[in-house]
């Protein structure tokens, strides 16, 4: 995953910074795809956080995508991944939900997605 430049995300870095490592990391401004791809590599790879809280995110399909990759993997410690209130397209809820079914660690870890409000495409 190609580092996004960290000028570019500076208050988000700010916020991120705010956390300790291997804690719950709670976002609540708006996010697009390449400050997802910022949120996986700070928080998730860097940070090492169990607990990440987004919210006020619509996620996209490609966001979703970004979030369900970077899961799959075990680079990571995160245990919940809470996307309460969001609108998530049925796309992105197929990726977040394939991730769960095909990786069984993933299956054990991920199973605390909250209620994710789906629309319909």
């Amino acid at each position: 995953m190609a580092r996004t430049n960290p000028r570019e995300n500076l208050y988000l870095q700010q916020e991120i910074d705010r956390y300790q490592q291997y804690s719950t990391v709670y976002l609540s401004q708006e996010l697009n795809e390449r400050d997802v791809e910022f949120v996986v590599q700070e928080a998730l790879m860097t940070r090492q956080c169990r607990v990440l809280q987004l919210t006020r995110y619509k996620v996209t399909s490609a966001g979703a995508s970004i979030l369900a990759k970077a899961l799959s993997t075990n680079e990571n410690n995160l245990k919940i991944l809470n996307l309460t209130t969001h609108r998530i397209s049925n796309v992105g809820v197929e990726y977040l939900a394939e991730m769960i079914k095909t990786d069984e660690i993933s299956n054990q870890r991920y199973s605390n997605i909250n209620q994710c409000n789906t629309i319909l495409q």
